[in-house]
């Protein structure tokens, strides 16, 4: 493989992570959804931390702690689109 198929391929794998992305902020908009009529925080730490936890677990043992970061941004992510719905900024 040349540098243009590895960077095609990188490509390629962008577009799915971009979907799957898309889909998890989707997921997340549901979950503020069922938070909001239980009256429950958008923070669970227990929760983040398993995530954390098994994303580590989930990389070769070089990977862990970039995974925990990857997990990190996501999880802030989701939390700020999710504040942004219980206020009423997202319909």
């Amino acid at each position: 493989m040349d540098l243009t198929d590895l960077r095609r391929e990188m490509d390629e794998t962008d577009r799915a992570l971009l979907a799957l992305f898309a889909r998890r902020m989707a997921l997340s908009e549901a979950i503020a959804r069922v938070k909001q009529e239980a009256h429950l925080p958008v923070l669970d730490p227990r929760r983040e931390e398993e995530k954390l936890r098994q994303a580590a677990n989930s990389v070769p043992p070089e990977l862990a702690e970039n995974a925990r970061d990857l997990y990190r941004l996501l999880m802030a992510q989701s939390r700020a689109y999710q504040e942004k719905i219980l206020s009423g900024e997202v319909e």
